[in-house]
């Protein structure tokens, strides 16, 4: 008699096993596609900004341009000249540089990626 009723817990424990399962991965399923789906691509440009003799310009403008969309973006060279650009959709980017006293240097097809 002992037997037969650990036999019937065990198999009664599988089927509650078997039916819970399935409910436990679907929450995990949908909450690993979100935020699978969250991840974007993004890119960053940056660079030392110098003039024609290869001289640093520290505080120099630099305009970042889309080629695609046309999308701007501005940043400040720091004291080193050094300059960057962050969360950029991959695509190739027209870069210029300028500052006062320094005619502006451009910089064309720039590709930024991952």
């Amino acid at each position: 008699m002992f037997l037969s009723n650990s036999k019937a817990s065990s198999s009664g424990s599988k089927s509650i096993w078997r039916r819970g399962v399935p409910w436990l991965l679907i929450p995990v399923l949908f909450l690993s596609f979100a935020i699978a789906h969250a991840q974007q691509l993004t890119a960053t440009l940056s660079g030392t900004a110098t003039d024609q003799t290869d001289a640093r310009i520290p505080g120099a403008t630099v305009t970042v341009v889309s080629d695609t969309t046309g999308d701007k973006r501005d940043s400040k060279a720091d004291s080193d000249g050094f300059w960057s650009v962050t969360a950029l959709p991959p695509g190739t980017y027209t870069v210029t540089v300028s500052a006062k006293r320094v005619p502006s240097r451009t910089s064309t097809s720039r590709s930024a990626l991952t």
